[in-house]
């Protein structure tokens, strides 16, 4: 049996939609990351990557993104995008006991994704076979700099023991052999 729970706050960022505090800490931490990044002092096992040529630009939020995306947690099974320009990531986070909100689902959701980089490596900018196989592919659609909104939802499934989390971005990163994002030259 499974159960999906909308996500409707009074004082949302979109009309029914996420309340604004989630919204926020998503969008908190997509760009922080993509700051970071930008700056070249982001690193990975060790080593900076890359300063960008100019920064990533702000991920800004879409109520249509978000609608799409809250329509997928709501059936609790994952459906990619039908439009080959929308990206998405996917989180689910399972219980043995039920939950009792989805509060804070965003943020252990990107707080997830964007640890692939620590967890897997990220040794090129390039997005190539090889590094989409490292398992890193929500990481680099969060940094993706041609990204320019995003839109989540998150619905309880499995009888509240589980949440899953969609983000729907647009444009859709994690293009094969095209870099995340435009770098200066390497170093040493």
């Amino acid at each position: 049996l499974l159960t999906a729970v909308a996500v409707i706050a009074a004082q949302a960022q979109c009309p029914n939609g996420i309340a604004k505090t989630e919204v926020t800490s998503m969008l908190a931490a997509h760009n922080n990351l993509r700051s970071l990044i930008s700056s070249g002092k982001f690193m990975v096992k060790g080593k900076a990557m890359p300063a960008a040529t100019k920064p990533i630009p702000n991920l800004k939020w879409d109520c249509k993104l978000e609608k799409a995306a809250q329509a997928v947690a709501n059936t609790c099974k994952v459906a990619a995008p039908t439009k080959k320009t929308i990206g998405q990531n996917v989180y689910l986070a399972n219980s043995t006991t039920t939950f009792t909100t989805v509060n804070g689902q965003f943020s252990t959701a990107a707080s997830a994704w964007s640890g692939e980089f620590a967890k897997f490596g990220w040794p090129t900018v390039n997005y190539t076979s090889a590094v989409a196989k490292l398992g890193v592919s929500e990481a680099t659609q969060m940094v993706w700099s041609g990204t320019k909104s995003i839109g989540c939802g998150v619905a309880l499934c499995s009888g509240k023991k589980s949440a899953l989390v969609i983000c729907r971005y647009k444009t859709g990163g994690n293009k094969r052999n095209k870099n995340v994002y435009a770098h200066k030259p390497v170093s040493g």
